[in-house]
């Protein structure tokens, strides 16, 4: 089922109940980056609201560069995967299979390309 938000802190969608445990899940999906907002923006978060950790895909501070940041005791975040240009449709996939290192992985790959990008 598609959804179209523009990935601010009021435009998600969350789910409460029924969820995989943090440590044994695939997540994925599209999106198109449809303008360059030099900010933060949201694919997809799954977290912990008695603890605060969380897993997070989306861009990087200059709204481009997309990465996988994980918060917990410390915070974490991937180097630039990729950096997207304005209508670039991407491909993303987070996978998860354990709490060692590393077992948490994004895949993403523009339409475009010929390979994923972990």
């Amino acid at each position: 089922m598609p959804f179209i938000f523009n990935g601010n802190s009021a435009n998600y969608l969350t789910r409460t109940t029924n969820l995989p445990t943090v440590t044994g899940f695939t997540a994925y999906g599209v999106v198109t980056l449809s303008g360059d907002t030099n900010a933060r923006a949201t694919f997809f978060a799954l977290g912990n609201s008695s603890t605060g950790d969380r897993i997070v895909v989306g861009t990087k501070a200059d709204g481009t560069n997309v990465s996988l940041m994980s918060v917990g005791g410390t915070t974490n975040e991937t180097a630039d995967l990729l950096n997207l240009a304005v209508n670039d449709m991407l491909f993303w996939a987070v996978t998860c299979s354990g709490t060692a290192a590393n077992q948490l992985n994004l895949h993403v790959a523009r339409y475009s390309d010929n390979a994923l990008t972990t």
